[in-house]
């Protein structure tokens, strides 16, 4: 049993199990700090799939159009910006959630996004 840089290593014969007292978030039992970016990297390509889904099926747009339209001139606006916030808040927690991950440039990028889209 060793400890170097706030980890614990135990060996067990040749290979070595570890455990860290500075786990980042994402981290299971196992180690595994790549569920995380998978999982963010996973999303971004569903979300993406739905809009060009919506960007090249004419059905897709003609449904989108029609509800748009219905939402309008029964004047629920409500449920219009209830939507667009939602979408605003997922695109915000998604972009502050992946920060430890990215760089100083990408992580300054984050920041001035955030603050346009809050104001």
């Amino acid at each position: 049993i060793s400890e170097i840089g706030g980890a614990t290593k135990i060996k067990f014969g040749e290979g070595e199990t570890g455990g860290s007292t500075n786990q980042k978030f994402g981290e299971g039992e196992t180690g595994d700090s790549e569920f995380f970016p998978r999982f963010i990297i996973f999303h971004e390509v569903w979300i993406m799939m739905q809009h060009f889904n919506i960007l090249l099926n004419p059905l897709c747009q003609k449904l989108d159009r029609g509800y748009g339209l219905s939402l309008l001139k029964r004047r629920l606006y409500w449920i219009i910006a209830s939507v667009l916030g939602a979408y605003w808040l997922r695109e915000i927690a998604s972009m502050l959630f992946s920060l430890q991950y990215a760089s100083n440039f990408t992580t300054k990028l984050i920041f001035i996004s955030c603050t346009y889209h809050t104001g």
